[in-house]
């Protein structure tokens, strides 16, 4: 399934291609030929039309190999296919990558195709997945595709990735690029007719580092597939988390929010919760006939020594008092209206810091747009500014705030998913960055009584769809760097590749291209200046992401990244 973002860049690809009277197919006409507008949006839309076939042709591949499937993989070839001898994974000892992560090589013995049958070629992918004592995910995509003149036959470029364990019960991660030729004999469906493995790596890691318990440790929620859009819009929001220790028992507990209630796992301390979101008051937050909370924040409005609850909701905000101190008893009684936090935004999620200095908690809390009603969406394709209004609330003690974004000049309009509060230009304040959807990222820097917006030359706001950010320093010099997750799409670049670039439109061009280009890494420069090092750190290409951001995975002192990505998963493998 398509996402919004790619069907929105197609869209515009689709216009500047044919404002610029472009060709838009990958197998270039004469240079002397002179493409009208119509002509030339029909090749962009034949070519990409071409690309979403073989896309949906390889996720049924991908499906037969994850399952073994040898009768379903050589279906979708057409007999006799040339293909090149498969890859051959090396005998010898791994070779060590980054601590517990081992490389493996493969073999490449030759890359010249000859013709094989059917069975020929089920042996040959047999061989190839005996590898792997168990296969746990498989993904092909659709990197470049170029489709001839007369529309039935075409090449593409494929990148692998395989995540199982090898016959030593290992988990392995396999990367490949091919390139393969397709035919399609009047109506019926694209075959394949060559395959050549142009590389193949893979990744091991010697030890689990982490396994699945969320059911034995009673904390799984199944959320089913997304029904009609029109359902409940935006209800893959309504599921944020938080961590800590709410009941003094110096137990680390956590709370979740969902699409109509919440939940609050108490840890016992020996691996296992128990929910109790009904007993602490906070199981039903939800407005009238709107939705519930979106993300939970917990922190200690009070300084009274246990974690009270702020909940970031789609309309009026909510805080909770903890009334373990003094009453010795897990409650949480609404403070909402008294404490002056109810006040509407379509608050997606909210970070806390002292941003005054006085020695208490202070709120941000990130405004999205919206997309339901005929004078709600976007403005503008990049940086959109109709979003909901974020909101400052400065504590002012006794469990009252005061809304102050305005007076603060940190009222950012735009479509806010995440923010982090600290002290990001080593001055001894607090500052703010904010991750922002449809544009450009804001940092914020303190200057005691107000906020300056300092984008300019800080090297931290390329154009993107801002999902999450977080902090942590990634090369131990005592600095905080930046971690930001945007959007990653090979079919969004795929789109882009297929316009020309006329010097007309060659900065929208490189806008979009940037917007889905991956997860930054921002190296902090010192003084609030930072340099965008995600191309030789990384890259990190995230797909779809959302948060994650910097942990320390295997304890060996350096931040790890962990970003979670996709968007709903459907009822078939397609829709992810």
């Amino acid at each position: 399934m398509i996402g919004r973002t790619t069907i929105l860049l197609f869209t515009w690809a689709l216009w500047l291609g044919a404002a610029c009277a472009s060709p838009a197919v990958t197998s270039a006409p004469p240079t002397s030929e002179i493409l009208t507008p119509e002509e030339s949006k029909n090749r962009l839309e034949r070519a990409e039309d071409f690309a979403e076939a073989i896309a949906s042709k390889m996720n049924r591949l991908a499906r037969s190999i994850r399952n073994r499937d040898t009768e379903g993989i050589v279906s979708s070839f057409l007999e006799p296919a040339d293909v090149a001898p498969f890859p051959e994974a090396e005998t010898e000892q791994s070779h060590d990558s980054v601590g517990w992560i081992l490389s493996h090589r493969w073999t490449i013995r030759s890359d010249i195709p000859r013709r094989r049958s059917k069975k020929e070629l089920g042996r040959a992918w047999d061989r190839f997945l005996s590898h792997f004592s168990g296969i746990e995910d498989v993904t092909l995509k659709v990197v470049k595709s170029s489709l001839d003149e007369d529309g039935d036959a075409g090449e593409a470029q494929l990148r692998l990735s395989l995540v199982g364990r090898d016959r030593g019960g290992r988990r392995e991660w396999v990367r490949a690029e091919a390139a393969i030729g397709l035919r399609q004999e009047q109506d019926a469906d694209w075959s394949i007719v060559s395959l050549v493995f142009r590389s193949m790596d893979s990744l091991i890691a010697s030890r689990d580092i982490f396994s699945e318990v969320s059911e034995p440790a009673g904390v799984s929620f199944h959320v089913p597939p997304l029904g009609p859009l029109n359902s409940r819009p935006f209800s893959f929001y309504w599921h944020g988390a938080a961590a800590g220790d709410v009941d003094g028992d110096g137990d680390i507990d956590l709370i979740a929010t969902a699409d109509s209630r919440n939940f609050l796992y108490l840890n016992d301390g020996a691996g296992r919760f128990r929910e109790a979101a009904r007993a602490a008051g906070v199981e039903h937050t939800s407005i009238p006939g709107g939705a519930g909370a979106t993300a939970p924040l917990l922190l200690d409005i009070d300084n009274d020594g246990d974690i009270d609850l702020f909940l970031s909701m789609w309309g009026e905000q909510k805080l909770f008092e903890n009334r373990w101190v003094p009453d010795g008893e897990l409650r949480f009684l609404d403070i909402s209206v008294p404490s002056g936090v109810s006040i509407r935004t379509n608050g997606l999620s909210a970070v806390a810091g002292d941003v005054n200095g006085d020695g208490r908690p202070d709120i941000y809390v990130c405004g999205y747009g919206r997309f339901d009603s005929p004078e709600a969406g976007l403005t503008a394709f990049y940086r959109s500014e109709n979003g909901g209004r974020n909101l400052l609330f400065i504590n002012e003690g006794d469990g009252r705030f005061t809304e102050a974004a305005e007076e603060y000049g940190v009222s950012d309009y735009r479509w806010s998913n995440s923010a982090v509060i600290a002290d990001l230009d080593g001055d001894g304040d607090q500052d703010l960055y904010v991750a922002n959807d449809w544009g450009d990222n804001q940092l914020y820097l303190n200057e005691g009584d107000k906020f300056r917006q300092a984008n300019a030359d800080r090297g931290v706001s390329p154009p993107g769809f801002g999902m999450g950010v977080s902090l942590g320093d990634y090369n131990n010099d005592g600095l905080l760097d930046i971690h930001a997750s945007y959007m990653s799409s090979m079919a969004a670049s795929r789109i882009l590749s297929r316009v020309r670039k006329d010097p007309l439109v060659q900065r929208d061009i490189e806008t979009l291209h940037s917007m889905v280009g991956g997860n930054r890494l921002f190296k902090n420069l010192g003084e609030g200046r930072y340099r965008d090092v995600s191309k030789t750190a990384g890259p990190f290409d995230g797909g779809w992401a959302w948060g994650g951001g910097f942990i320390d995975l295997d304890n060996d002192g350096r931040q790890d990244l962990h970003t979670p990505n996709g968007l709903w998963s459907g009822k078939r493998h397609e829709d992810t």
